[in-house]
């Protein structure tokens, strides 16, 4: 039973490559980031969840360069502002080719009017976990709009109900 339930696990490990400017990560991240593709490429997101300082930024940045250098698809980055630095700065140093670094504070007046991207990492998406927000509604029409795949991270996906995590996944997921 274990080996059928890590069938697609083991898919993952097989079916995807890192690229070579991320030999800081540890072989379990490695493993975590094809794993993580596997399902970004199948269900159209992945949510990487863990503790604050253990790599999801790395992670993701990776996670991202992969569907760069295997689809040719763009990611636009949206995050707290107080982070737009470092992702801008990490998108540099891991050479992403095409990206964008949106502050979350501006994706009702920016969203509406940007360009396709195929890609939509957010940071803290704990912050999306109020489906009827303005901020909310309008990055969940620019992923269905534009047929995004969508990369969530956080180090607190659930916070106080199930509804937390149910409206993230949402923003990949649809309603049934």
């Amino acid at each position: 039973m274990a080996y059928h339930l890590s069938q697609e696990a083991r898919a993952g490990l097989t079916e995807f490559r890192i690229p070579n400017d991320f030999n800081k990560l540890f072989e379990y991240q490695r493993a975590a980031v094809k794993i993580a593709a596997h399902h970004l490429n199948k269900r159209g997101g992945v949510v990487i969840g863990d503790v604050v300082g253990l790599g999801k930024t790395l992670m993701a940045t990776a996670l991202a360069r992969i569907f760069e250098d295997d689809h040719g698809v763009e990611t636009l980055i949206i995050c707290p502002k107080n982070l737009a630095r470092m992702w801008n700065d990490y998108a540099q140093t891991y050479h992403m080719r095409g990206f964008k670094v949106l502050p979350i504070t501006q994706v009702q007046r920016e969203l509406p009017d940007l360009r396709r991207f195929r890609l939509v990492l957010i940071d803290e998406s704990h912050n999306l976990r109020n489906r009827e927000g303005r901020r909310y509604r309008a990055i969940a029409e620019y992923i269905a709009a534009n047929d995004s795949r969508v990369i969530l991270l956080s180090a607190t996906p659930y916070n106080k109900t199930y509804l937390d995590l149910s409206n993230q996944l949402r923003l990949f997921i649809d309603e049934q």
